[in-house]
């Protein structure tokens, strides 16, 4: 399967429907749909520090960070 299931659909619209947002438009790539599910998991968790997780887990951690001026070998550490 190339794109998110119908089961997909009905979870993340569930979690819009309650926020008052429409549902995500059907027929999205893998690639935009899970750019959508991070920004709704950005949304919903707000401040609650899941953001670092989802960005290593999905592989987005380095391309976020270089946007800030991070630089692997010498940002490391504190």
């Amino acid at each position: 399967n190339n794109g998110p299931t119908p089961d997909a659909y009905a979870a993340i619209n569930q979690v819009r429907t309650r926020a008052g947002l429409p549902n995500l438009t059907p027929g999205l790539s893998q690639i935009a749909f899970t750019d959508a599910l991070l920004t709704e998991r950005l949304a919903e968790f707000l401040g609650e520090g899941r953001r670092w997780m989802d960005l290593k887990r999905t592989g987005r951690l380095a391309s976020t960070l270089t946007r800030y001026g991070f630089r692997a070998n010498k940002n490391e550490l504190f």
